[in-house]
């Protein structure tokens, strides 16, 4: 009985680390897809619910085949929901290409502040994945303090071509 409690706990800890640390179990997501069917969550759930299984089974039976038949479908069902979770979770981050700052790119903001030797240089604030974000910027004409304006195109992660909106 001893065994399948240190099994539980040692696939207990793999589900764990592969849920809540974010990386650990990606590189067992052989098909790379985020499904968690063959990833490291699975592979912890189906260690952890053979130990808790068979632990189950210890105490149900003293039927060797028994104990083993309730090990393996504790463990397929712990897998699945391992699986099943860490499919969630990959889902609930969402793609990593919609928090690119590319994406500013048709956003409006307002001229923040202009630079004296150049009325076409200076910096914008833009409201993007709810944050206020201040950049510079360049415009094909001169901008005052506070003109509305939209943004073209970028041009560095720091820098935006915008146009005025009037």
């Amino acid at each position: 009985m001893t065994v399948f409690i240190i099994v539980a706990v040692v696939g207990l800890a793999l589900t764990a680390l592969a849920l809540f640390a974010d990386g650990i179990g990606d590189a067992l997501d052989f098909a790379g897809t985020g499904s968690g069917i063959i990833s490291g969550a699975s592979i912890g759930g189906l260690i952890s619910g053979i130990g808790f299984g068979g632990w189950l089974g210890l105490a149900l039976t003293d039927r060797p085949w028994l104990v083993a038949v309730i090990s393996g479908a504790t463990g397929l069902a712990v897998a699945g929901a391992a699986a099943g979770w860490y499919h969630w979770l990959r889902r609930a981050q969402g793609d990593e290409k919609d928090l690119a700052i590319g994406g500013i790119v048709g956003t409006t903001g307002a001229v923040r502040s202009v630079s004296r030797d150049d009325p076409t240089t200076g910096t914008v604030a833009a409201t993007y994945l709810g944050a206020v974000r201040t950049m510079q910027f360049t415009s094909g004409a001169p901008l005052k303090a506070g003109a509305a304006v939209r943004i073209a195109a970028l041009i560095d992660p720091e820098t935006v071509r915008v146009e005025p909106l009037d």
